[in-house]
């Protein structure tokens, strides 16, 4: 499981966290926020996971996030 995944799965499953990136600023990206949760990736290895999740499946929380436009946060 990559690193971009483990983060995934840990927003998904803490509300804290999926709060915090609700509130994403202009100023806010993934990378960074998910190095300060210990999740070290670089913007290159998020874009390569997101071209090549085939999973399909969106949590209750990333439909929400694509259906109100965040666009620094996970997809």
């Amino acid at each position: 499981m990559s690193k971009v995944e483990e983060l995934r799965e840990a927003i998904n499953a803490n509300e804290d966290w999926q709060e915090e990136v609700r509130n994403f600023g202009s100023d806010d990206d993934i990378v960074s926020y998910a190095s300060g949760k210990g999740y070290e990736f670089t913007n290159d290895e998020y874009s390569e996971y997101i071209e090549n999740d085939t999973s399909g499946e969106l949590s209750d929380f990333e439909m929400e996030l694509v259906a109100g436009g965040s666009a620094n946060a996970m997809s």
